[in-house]
Formats: structure tokens, C-alpha cells, sequence
């Protein structure tokens, strides 16, 4: 199967990866949560009289909406790279995963392959050395992430 790494597919990835991929999305809401009760309760305790609990607000406000400020950032990074509307060619077989780029080809065993998440619009795959990648269902189908899930549980 082959695919571009367009603004969408990346976009989609950087999303499915921080809700199904990382525990800190939840960390970070719970934080800021926190840092807006705790203004609200100064403000209330010290009877406005005190600018600490506007700053307390403020940082919670900005851990809660931290997510949208981070994709930007990396999705301009990834947009500016070489690899932006590159072609990646992805076979997968009984042995493994081959994946063929521009820049590099991969091979992964999927005895090297550390974990794998299955999430409402694909699949995220963590090898046991570098960086998860995703796989879209839209691109791969169901049948293919299902054996991927397979091979790997």
C-alpha cells in the first residue's frame, strides 16, 4: 500500500497519538484542572485582593488548551521537513513490515515490535528502538490492522 505524508495524514496521526498513545493528555487536563481550582479558591480566600490567583487561572487555562499550541508547533516542523508529500510504499507480510521511503527503507520483525494500539481510525505501532508510527485505517483497511493486531498480541 503506499501513501503520502500529507497535512492530513499527519494531523491525524499527531492526533490519534496523543488521545490513545499518551497517559500526559490526561495528565495535563487533570493539572490544569487543578491550577483553576486552586486560583478560584484564592481568589475566594484572599478576597481579590491579590493577582496570584489570576496567574494560577492562567496557567490552567493554558495547560488545558497546551495540545492545540503543541500540534501547531509540530505540525509546522513536520510540514517543513523533507519528507512533507513524500511517498511511503508499506508491505505487510507474514515476516514483518517493509517500509519504503525516499530517504530510507525499514524492515520490522514483528518479534521487534514493542506494542500496538488500536485506535477508532487506525493503528499505532511502537518498535522496540525509535518512534511509533501510524497507520491509517482509510489507507491500510480493517483487514490489514487486524492482522497486524494478530501478529502482534
Amino acid at each position: 500500500m503506499n501513501f503520502n505524508l500529507c497535512r492530513e495524514y499527519m494531523s491525524e496521526s499527531y492526533d490519534q497519538a496523543r488521545r490513545y498513545g499518551s497517559k500526559w493528555l490526561i495528565i495535563e487536563r487533570v493539572i490544569g484542572f487543578c491550577f483553576i481550582l486552586l486560583g478560584a479558591g484564592l481568589y475566594i480566600y484572599a478576597n481579590g485582593k491579590t493577582v496570584l490567583p489570576f496567574a494560577l487561572i492562567a496557567i490552567g487555562m493554558f495547560e488545558l488548551f497546551s495540545n492545540q499550541v503543541k500540534k501547531y508547533f509540530w505540525l509546522r516542523r513536520h510540514l517543513k521537513s523533507k519528507l512533507m508529500n513524500a511517498e511511503v510504499e508499506l508491505e505487510v507480510t507474514e515476516a514483518g513490515i517493509d517500509s519504503k521511503g525516499p530517504f530510507s527503507n525499514g524492515h520490522f520483525e514483528w518479534g521487534g515490535i514493542e506494542k500496538a494500539v488500536r485506535t477508532p481510525k487506525g493503528i499505532l505501532v511502537w518498535p522496540q528502538k525509535g518512534m511509533y508510527w501510524y497507520l491509517p485505517e482509510s489507507i491500510a483497511g480493517r483487514e490489514t490492522i487486524d492482522f497486524i493486531q494478530s501478529k502482534i498480541a
